[in-house]
C-alpha cells in the first residue's frame, strides 16, 4: 500500500501547507489573517454550577506564535467581529454579538517616554517591565473593546455587572515568563461578569489570546493525505493516534468568548435548537463580509476552490447553489482515488469506489444544512443553511465523561450537536464525509450506501476534553517561546 501511495504522491501536486485548518480556509483570508475566523465552538456549559448556560467560543486571527514580538497580535480596529445566532432555522441571525476593538497608548499621545540626554524619546516596546494581575503600570499599549447585542433591529450595549461600564479590556499577549510571572492569574482578571440587554441573568465575557485548541496532522493531510487515514486496528499500516501528530500545538489564537443563560436567547418552546456562525466585517468603506465559519472544514474540504471566497462572503440564508458542494461532495471521491486500489488489494475486495453513493447526500445535508432529526434539527420550510447547530436542552457531560468522537460514538452532547473543545472534529468529519451516518439508523441512508462508512478514519492527532480547562473560557493559557 505504501508503494502505491508514494506513486500517487509523485504524480500529484500537493496542496499548500497552512498552519491550522479552519484558519485562512479561503484564498483571500490567507492574505488578511486579522479578519479570519479561525474556529468556532458552541456547547452547553459543563463548568460546575453553570447548568443552563451556553458557551460560545470564537477564535479569530489564527497562526499566532509566541515568538511574534515586539508587536505581538493586537485586535484589528478595522473590523467588527461577530458571533451570530439563528433561533428559527432560516439562516438569518435573530441575535448578533458584535465586538468592536479599540487600541490606545497607555500615555497618549506619545506613549511612554524616556529622558535621553535631555530629550524625551518615545520607547519602541509595548512592555517595559513585569506585568501582574491588577498592575499594568509598565504596559505601553492598551486594548479595549465594546460588545453590542443586536436583536430585533436594535443594538444595545452589554455592560459590566455592578458598574454598568460598557468598555472592556483585553489582556496583553503572553510575551513570556519574565514579562508575566503568572499569566493565568493576569488573564483571568479580564473575565467579566456582564449583563445582557433584556436578560436578568448575568453572564460572562472574555477576549484574549489563548493556545490554539485545534488538533490536526495538517501537513500530511493537505499533502494528499500522506498517511493511511484508518486506525491500525482496522487496517494494517494505518496511522496510530499520537499527540505528536498535532502540528499546530504551539500556535495561539485570539479568543472571543461569551457565556449566556439559555433563557436569554429568545427561544420559543418547543424549539431549543440554535444555529451559530461567526463572521468579520470592516467598520468603514465597503462593508463586505470578510470571513465566515460555522461547521469546521466545510470550506477546506467541500467547497470548490473557485467558490471558497464566495462562500466566505455569504450568509447561511443565501448559500443557494453552493450547497450542492455539500450534497454532491468531491472530497470523498478524492479519498477513493487515493486509497481504493490499496484497500481492495489489502482486503480482497472489488469496491468500485470507497465514496458513498447516496446522492444527494442526505446524511451530510442533515449534519451540515438542517440538523439531525431527533437531535438538533432546526426546522424551517425549504431552508438549507450551513451553520453549527446546538440543542440547548441536551444534557451535559463533564470533561472526563466526554467522548471525543461525539455523536458518532453515542455522546449526543458532542459534535455535530454543537462543538466542545475536546471534540475531534477532524476524525468526525472524515467519518461523516465517508458515510458513517449511514450506519447510525438516522433514516438518511443505509450501510450499503457507504462501503467504507464503518472505517474509523483518523488523522492520528487525538484530542480529549481533559486537556482543557473545565471553567470559562475553557481554552488554555497561550504558548510562549520564552
Amino acid at each position: 500500500m505504501q508503494a502505491f501511495l508514494l506513486s500517487l504522491l509523485l504524480l500529484s501536486v500537493a496542496f499548500p501547507l497552512c498552519r491550522a485548518s479552519s484558519h485562512g480556509e479561503a484564498p483571500r483570508e490567507v492574505n488578511a489573517p486579522t479578519s479570519d475566523v479561525a474556529d468556532i465552538y458552541v456547547f452547553n456549559s459543563y463548568e460546575t454550577g453553570r447548568t443552563g448556560y451556553v458557551t460560545f467560543l470564537s477564535n479569530f486571527a489564527g497562526r499566532q506564535r509566541g515568538t511574534d514580538g515586539p508587536n505581538f497580535h493586537p485586535m484589528d480596529e478595522k473590523f467588527f467581529y461577530y458571533i451570530n445566532i439563528d433561533t428559527t432555522g432560516d439562516g438569518v441571525p435573530e441575535i448578533e454579538f458584535q465586538f468592536s476593538p479599540n487600541n490606545e497608548l497607555a500615555a497618549p499621545p506619545n506613549g511612554f517616554q524616556l529622558n535621553i540626554s535631555g530629550k524625551l524619546q518615545s520607547v519602541s516596546l509595548k512592555a517595559l517591565g513585569p506585568i501582574t494581575a491588577g498592575n499594568e503600570a509598565t504596559l505601553n499599549t492598551l486594548e479595549y473593546y465594546s460588545l453590542n447585542m443586536i436583536s430585533g433591529g436594535s443594538s444595545q450595549a452589554v455592560s459590566k455587572v455592578g458598574t454598568g461600564e460598557t468598555t472592556f479590556r483585553k489582556p496583553f499577549d503572553y510575551a513570556g515568563h519574565k514579562t508575566f510571572p503568572d499569566y493565568n492569574a493576569y488573564a483571568n482578571s479580564f473575565i467579566y461578569d456582564v449583563t445582557f440587554p433584556g436578560c436578568s441573568t448575568p453572564g460572562k465575557v472574555f477576549v484574549g489570546q489563548r493556545a490554539d485548541p485545534f488538533s490536526i496532522n495538517i501537513g500530511p493531510i493537505f499533502d494528499l493525505v500522506n498517511f493511511i487515514p484508518i486506525v491500525p486496528a482496522q487496517f494494517p499500516g494505518g496511522i496510530a493516534e499520537d499527540p505528536k501528530n498535532n502540528q499546530v500545538f504551539t500556535s495561539n489564537v485570539c479568543l472571543f468568548a461569551i457565556e449566556i443563560s439559555k433563557t436569554c436567547l429568545g427561544l420559543v418552546a418547543p424549539n431549543d435548537v440554535i444555529g451559530v456562525w461567526s463572521v468579520t466585517r470592516p467598520k468603514k468603506g465597503i462593508k463586505r463580509q470578510k470571513s465566515r465559519l460555522g461547521n469546521p472544514l466545510v470550506n477546506e474540504l467541500l467547497i470548490g476552490f473557485p467558490d471558497k471566497d464566495k462562500w466566505s462572503r455569504r450568509t447561511p440564508a443565501t448559500d443557494g447553489q453552493l450547497n450542492s458542494y455539500v450534497v454532491y461532495p468531491a472530497f470523498p471521491e478524492i479519498l477513493s482515488i487515493l486509497f481504493k486500489a490499496a484497500v481492495n488489494a489489502q482486503l480482497g475486495t472489488n469496491f468500485a469506489t470507497l465514496a458513498p453513493t447516496n446522492f444527494p447526500r442526505r446524511d451530510l445535508s442533515a449534519i451540515l444544512l438542517t440538523g439531525i432529526p431527533g437531535l438538533n434539527y432546526l426546522a424551517a420550510p425549504a431552508t438549507l443553511a450551513e451553520m453549527m447547530r446546538l440543542n440547548t436542552s441536551t444534557p451535559v457531560l463533564d470533561a472526563a465523561s466526554q467522548n471525543s468522537q461525539g455523536v458518532f460514538a453515542g455522546d449526543s452532547a458532542g459534535y455535530p450537536n454543537g462543538r466542545r473543545p475536546g471534540d475531534d472534529v477532524i476524525d468526525i468529519t472524515l467519518r461523516a464525509v465517508m458515510g458513517r451516518a449511514c450506519y447510525l439508523n438516522l433514516g438518511v441512508c443505509v450501510p450499503s450506501d457507504a462501503v467504507a462508512g464503518n472505517f474509523d478514519f483518523t488523522d492520528g492527532s487525538p484530542i480529549v476534553a481533559t486537556s482543557f480547562q473545565s471553567v470559562f473560557p475553557y481554552f488554555n493559557v497561550p504558548n510562549t517561546a520564552s
